[in-house]
């Protein structure tokens, strides 16, 4: 029972990989002060930034790599979110990491305690970084950071910026995949804990009969 125990923990933990590279990542509207009803209404994943790099996606690699200076520098517009968007960063990859480490763990040990805390853990910090860009999405929403103007390069940009603002931004599903893999890791896990401990005490009280 062990090694199913073991397996499952693995193919959980596993499971989290394909939901964040093929669900959505990002959903956003942007929106035009010109005309009200015209919209652009997207999504992407990391599936999709991976075929832009690649060049799988040649319109949006054209657009975006070819014609980019290949150098970067934090926008100054953006400091306001700087702090939310590290911590999205931060949580994001201790949740990854968590998943790592019960796999390892899982293929070497059935211990429970150590899942239980890395499973604690992943939870966290995806409720963390839900919270963080929940904070970042609301300050660019209303105006407060312009993200259109902060990305622009360019007069031509600059001028687009003042008409074009950003409507509605969200995380695109795959943070609630995140936090399924973990209630079902931590119900698989726990579950197995609570029956080893019942066993435990029950073997306790056959000795003291005795």
């Amino acid at each position: 029972m062990k090694y199913l125990y073991r397996i499952v923990n693995i193919l959980l933990a596993l499971s989290i990989f394909p939901v964040v590279i093929f669900t959505d990542l990002l959903a956003f509207r942007l929106g035009t002060s010109i005309i009200d009803e015209v919209g652009l209404q997207e999504s992407i994943s990391i599936k999709f930034i991976f075929d832009v790099i690649s060049g799988k996606e040649t319109f949006w690699h054209e657009m975006i790599i070819e014609n980019s200076s290949g150098t970067f520098s934090w926008p100054a517009a953006l400091n306001p979110i700087k702090g939310y968007l590290i911590a999205f960063v931060v949580g994001f990859a201790l949740a990854l990491i968590a998943c790592l480490f019960i796999i390892f763990w899982s293929i070497f040990s059935s211990k429970r305690i150590p899942v239980l805390i890395a499973t604690a853990t992943g939870l966290v910090s995806t409720i963390v970084m839900i919270a963080c860009f929940g904070a970042a999405a609301d300050m660019i929403v209303d105006g407060t950071v312009n993200l259109i103007s902060a990305l622009s390069t360019g007069i031509l940009s600059g001028i687009v910026a003042n008409f074009v603002g950003v409507d509605g931004l969200m995380l695109g599903g795959f943070q609630n995949g995140m936090i399924f893999v973990f209630i079902g890791l931590f119900i698989w896990t726990g579950s197995f804990y609570l029956i080893e401990i019942g066993d435990n005490d029950a073997e306790k009280a056959a000795k003291n009969k005795k």
